[in-house]
């Protein structure tokens, strides 16, 4: 028989929460974040040129290797340099292209002359880089390619960039292109983030920023860059071994009115289906040139900037 139980004993009873106008107030502001107001400046640290080494030589079809890769932050093609060593019989081969941001990687192009390039993949992984090819390319033991930047060949840049905020959502963002006249865009709240958007009109590139706040400084986290863009076209003369461009639609048409184009030149976006140039969509003026959807890609900072408020 159980013993009866003592008045007052039973399951303890959760207390009652008396949440007081300021209290709700504290709560309702860390749930949805601090808004920005007024100007906060900083610098963006990042590389302009960039050195990459094989840890060590690597053994593909029986014979040793090494491989050089150079990146530089230069203009819209970015130049791009591979040098690769064969170290058993003390040969070079120098490879020139151009590279372009990636999501997550940097998308690395050869042209190897016969209308076609080959492509490499640059993506960091666990503090390392590794290089990929669409074939799978590794060495004899099946090991990934990977390298390690050479931090006394590569060179970083600083530039100052900076924010501003206005009540009801407008932002301001000047750095880099527009040091001077600024971009205007827009500002919201998300999970106690910031983030800004900005668009540019010409070319259509969206720029978003995501903050977080330390203290009263704003840290940018990530950069996120949406780029849509049309078509640029490579043109061949079927009767030479000769690789032009790539252009855009309007220097198309400027090439084959100058004459710089044979009446037989043929064009290609992927080099990989040729047409007439003349039959290229969006030659003919009014009609709508061939649209590549959007490019995005992401840079995560690996020392992430401090923005202050001035």
């Amino acid at each position: 028989m159980k013993p009866a139980r003592k008045e007052g004993r039973g399951r303890k009873r959760r207390p009652t929460r008396v949440t007081t106008p300021a209290a709700a107030a504290l709560l309702l502001f860390a749930s949805c974040g601090k808004e920005p107001e007024g100007r906060y400046v900083g610098s963006l640290s990042e590389w302009r040129l960039e050195v990459f080494e094989t840890i060590g030589p690597f053994t593909m079809n029986g014979e040793r290797y090494s491989i050089e890769l150079t990146l530089r932050q230069v203009g819209v093609d970015k130049p791009a340099r591979m040098l690769v060593t064969n170290l058993d019989r003390q040969k070079e081969k120098i490879r020139v292209g151009a590279w372009r941001p990636g999501d997550g990687n940097r998308t690395i192009t050869f042209p190897d002359g016969n209308f076609s390039a080959q492509v490499y993949y640059l993506s960091k992984r666990f503090g390392k880089f590794v290089l990929e090819d669409s074939w799978g390319i590794a060495s004899d033991e099946g090991r990934a390619l990977v390298l390690r930047r050479d931090k006394v060949g590569s060179r970083k840049r600083s530039r100052k960039i900076e924010f501003s905020f206005e009540a009801g959502g407008k932002a301001l963002f000047k750095g880099g292109a527009f040091e001077r006249t600024g971009i205007a865009g827009e500002w919201e709240l998300a999970d106690g983030s910031v983030i800004a958007n900005f668009v540019e009109e010409q070319s259509g590139e969206r720029q978003k920023y995501f903050f977080h706040w330390k203290d009263d400084d704003l840290v940018l986290e990530k950069l996120s860059v949406y780029l849509p863009f049309f078509h640029r076209y490579h043109v061949r003369d079927p009767r030479k071994q000769e690789l032009l461009g790539p252009f855009t639609i309007e220097q198309l048409r400027e090439g084959v009115r100058k004459g710089e184009f044979s009446e037989v030149a043929e064009a290609s976006h992927d080099r990989a289906y040729w047409t007439p140039v003349t039959k290229v969509r969006g030659y003919v003026e009014g009609d709508r040139p061939r649209k590549r959807k959007n490019w995005m890609y992401h840079v995560a900072f690996d020392e992430p900037p401090v923005l202050r408020s001035r």
